[in-house]
């Protein structure tokens, strides 16, 4: 009821994609702190700090950041990547390109990685009666404050 029908955005994290594929659990990942280490030139490539060493990032992981405060991105690597014994990652190519306002040090995360997404108003199905209602509906990336 809070979303007000299609009208409000939400946090979400894909059932199919809920951690790196190296971790399917997670568990590997812990409590780690994951952050950003740096971001190239392009807006195109990032290296990621604070991971488990050895730490396996697969091409085609997705990874949720949270940026300017409150903003969320999601992006997916281009690349496999390993963390070396410092948990540090080289830099390695993502899609979409790097949010503006998103800098070194913030947050990532990957067991869930999450997108704040918006339900797009025609897709909303709701069926069924009584005490067994389905929605079933699609979900877009909202790249907007608030």
């Amino acid at each position: 009821m809070l979303l007000d029908g299609a009208t409000n955005t939400f946090l979400f994290a894909s059932p199919e994609a809920r951690a790196p594929q190296a971790d399917p659990e997670g568990t590997v990942l812990g409590a780690s702190a994951v952050k950003i280490k740096s971001i190239g030139a392009s807006n195109k490539t990032l290296s990621l700090k604070g991971l488990p060493a050895g730490y396996v990032i697969t091409e085609g992981d997705f990874l949720g950041t949270t940026y300017a405060s409150s903003r969320r991105g999601l992006y997916v690597a281009c690349a496999t990547v390993t963390a070396d014994g410092s948990g540090e990652t080289g830099e390695f190519e993502v899609r979409g390109h790097i949010r503006p306002g998103t800098v070194a040090n913030d947050a990532v995360s990957l067991a869930p990685p999450v997108a704040k997404v918006k339900i797009e108003t025609e897709s909303l199905d709701w069926s069924g009666s009584g005490m067994h209602i389905a929605a079933r509906f699609r979900v877009r990336q909202t790249l907007r404050a608030g």
